[in-house]
C-alpha cells in the first residue's frame, strides 16, 4: 500500500529548509506536523484497467483574459500565430522582480475562472469534478511520479469543497527570467487592437485522468490554423461553442454589444487550434514540452530558433499528432499521478475542516521522495463564498 496517512503528527522543523531559496514554500506552514505523506517509492504497481489517455478529448468549459490592472474579460481573446519575416532580431526581455512592473492578481486566483463559467457555462455545477487545478501542479506531480533528478521544490494549496479537491499553485517568487521568450511571443501573434490591455489568455478545460474527473486550467499562446486534425477531439456530449457563446451574450455582465460581438469573434477558438510558443537558442525536441502541451490539450507548438536574438527559423509542428505515442511511453507515470491526486484528496478529506499544503522539497538524490501535507496558519478560502454557494449545490458547512 501507498505511504499515506492522516492523523499524524511530526514536529515541522525537521522539515524546515536549510538553504534561504526553498523559504519561500514554509511561509504559514504549521509547525506541530504533518498530517499526511505520499512516497513514490511506495505508489505501487498501476493495472492496465487504470489506462489514462486523451482519447476522449476534453471539454472547453471557459476561457478568459487577464488583463495588466488584475482584471478580467470572458471570454477573451486568443491570439492568432501569424509568420514573420526572417531574420529578425528582437529585443532581450530583462529579468526582474515582476512586482516592478504594474501587472496586477486576483485575490483568489481561481476566481476570474468561475466568473468566466458563470459567464460562458451557467447552468454548470462542480459536484461531480474531483479535481480543479492548474496545469503547472500536474507537471510537478508527474516529474514528482517520474523520478527525474531535475526536480525542483514545490508547494500546492489544497482545499477541499464538498468532494472537490482544488489545487493552488503558491509561489510567492514573482522572478521572471530574462530572455527573448516574451518578445518572440509578441512577434509572432496578433489579436484585435481592442486587446491591447490583454497579458494572457486562460482557458478551463474538463477531462478525465483515469477515473478522475478533472478541471484543468492552463494559459494558451496562440491559435494555429494548420489544416491537421489532431489526434484527439472534443466529445460529442462537449458543450457547443456556439453555446457558449449565446449564454455570454445573454449575460448581465455584458457591458456593451459591441464588446461582446468583439470578444465572442475573437475568442471562442476550438481547442483543436490551440498553439504553444517557444523560443530556442539551438534545436530542441518537441517532446521536451509534451507534458505541457498533453495537459494543456494543446497540439500546436510554435517554436523559433534564435542566436542572440536574432531568430533565423521558426517552425510549426503538430505534437497532438503524437499525443498516444507518448502517453503509451509514460503510461506508468500517469497512472501513479491519478494515485498521487487520490492520496492527496484522502488526506485532506480525512484532516478534518482547514486549510493544507502539500510541500515536495528537494534534496539529496539517495533520500526517499515525498510530499508531505501540512496545515497551514493562514486560514484561505478558496474561492468567494458566493462562488461556492452558486456551482456547488449545497453549502459547505464551516466554509464561511
Amino acid at each position: 500500500m501507498p505511504r499515506y496517512a492522516w492523523g499524524r503528527q511530526s514536529n515541522a522543523k525537521e522539515h524546515l529548509p536549510q538553504t534561504h531559496k526553498d523559504a519561500w514554500i514554509w511561509e504559514g506552514i504549521c509547525r506541530h506536523g504533518v498530517v499526511g505523506t505520499v512516497s513514490s517509492s511506495a505508489l505501487g504497481s498501476p493495472s492496465n484497467a487504470d489506462r489514462v489517455t486523451s482519447s476522449q478529448g476534453c471539454d472547453l468549459i471557459c476561457s478568459y483574459d487577464l488583463q495588466m490592472d488584475g482584471k478580467d474579460v470572458s471570454p477573451g481573446c486568443l491570439p492568432e500565430w501569424k509568420e514573420i519575416p526572417l531574420p529578425v532580431t528582437l529585443e532581450l526581455s530583462q529579468g526582474g522582480n515582476d512586482s516592478s512592473t504594474s501587472r496586477k492578481w486576483p485575490c483568489y486566483s481561481f476566481e476570474p475562472m468561475f466568473k468566466a463559467v458563470g459567464e460562458m457555462n451557467p447552468q454548470m455545477k462542480f459536484n461531480d469534478i474531483d479535481i480543479i487545478c492548474n496545469r503547472h501542479s500536474l507537471r510537478n506531480l508527474l516529474l514528482f511520479c517520474g523520478g527525474t533528478k531535475y526536480l525542483r521544490s514545490f508547494r500546492i494549496n489544497l482545499r477541499l469543497i464538498q468532494n472537490t479537491l482544488l489545487f493552488e499553485t503558491h509561489d510567492t517568487r514573482p522572478f521572471l527570467e530574462a530572455g527573448f521568450g516574451r518578445a518572440f511571443e509578441n512577434a509572432a501573434r496578433t489579436c484585435p487592437a481592442e486587446w491591447k490591455e490583454g497579458v494572457s489568455h486562460y482557458r478551463a478545460l474538463r477531462y478525465p485522468l483515469g477515473e478522475l474527473s478533472c478541471v484543468v486550467r492552463c494559459e494558451v499562446d496562440a491559435s494555429h490554423s494548420g489544416t491537421e486534425e489532431p489526434s484527439w477531439t472534443s466529445p460529442p456530449n462537449g458543450p457547443d461553442l456556439g453555446e457558449l457563446s449565446r449564454n455570454f451574450e445573454n449575460s448581465a455582465n455584458i457591458r456593451s454589444q459591441n464588446e461582446s460581438e468583439t470578444m465572442r469573434q475573437a475568442g471562442l477558438k476550438h481547442q483543436a487550434m490551440a498553439a504553444e510558443i517557444k523560443s530556442v537558442a539551438f534545436y530542441t525536441s518537441p517532446s521536451r514540452w509534451m507534458p505541457q502541451l498533453w495537459f494543456g490539450r494543446t497540439p500546436w507548438l510554435v517554436c523559433g530558433t534564435h542566436s542572440n536574438g536574432t531568430f533565423h527559423e521558426v517552425t510549426a509542428t503538430n505534437p497532438g499528432a503524437f499525443f498516444h505515442t507518448w502517453e503509451d511511453e509514460n503510461q506508468i507515470e500517469l497512472q501513479k499521478l491519478v494515485m498521487v491526486l487520490k492520496h492527496l484528496r484522502a488526506i485532506t478529506r480525512n484532516s478534518g475542516e482547514g486549510q493544507y499544503a502539500a510541500i515536495f522539497q528537494a534534496g539529496p538524490q539517495s533520500r526517499a521522495r515525498e510530499i508531505k501535507v501540512f496545515r497551514t496558519t493562514k486560514r484561505w478560502q478558496a474561492l468567494p463564498e458566493p462562488l461556492i454557494s452558486k456551482f456547488w449545490d449545497s453549502p459547505i458547512p464551516g466554509s464561511a
